[in-house]
């Protein structure tokens, strides 16, 4: 059961890292992102950038949010969580032995 409960954790630490890297490899999670498109302008023949904001989660190491709920939203959680299941499973596994 705990050598299971560790390959376990071990892949979810993996999942969590490919997903953070994918997303980025931001330093705080983000719910939006910004777009910046150039258009010229045809008055002056100038190039004018135009920022949009669009909804979008990114997975980052820390939550976007100062309140406790706020940590579930970012790497640091699961991680965190995962890592502790796998070294509480190697304990166990070296004391069996």
């Amino acid at each position: 059961m705990w050598k299971v409960l560790m390959v376990f954790s071990i892949i979810g630490i993996v999942f969590f890292a490919a997903w953070w890297a994918k997303d980025g490899c931001q330093f705080y999670t983000k719910d939006k992102i910004e777009i910046v498109t150039k258009v010229k302008d045809d008055i002056f023949g100038e190039e004018v950038e135009k920022r949009e904001w669009i909804d979008k989660f990114s997975l980052g190491i820390f939550p976007d949010d100062p309140h406790p709920i706020g940590i579930y939203r970012s790497l640091l959680f699961p991680v965190t969580f995962l890592s502790t299941c796998a070294i509480f499973s190697l304990y166990r596994l070296k004391k069996q032995s």
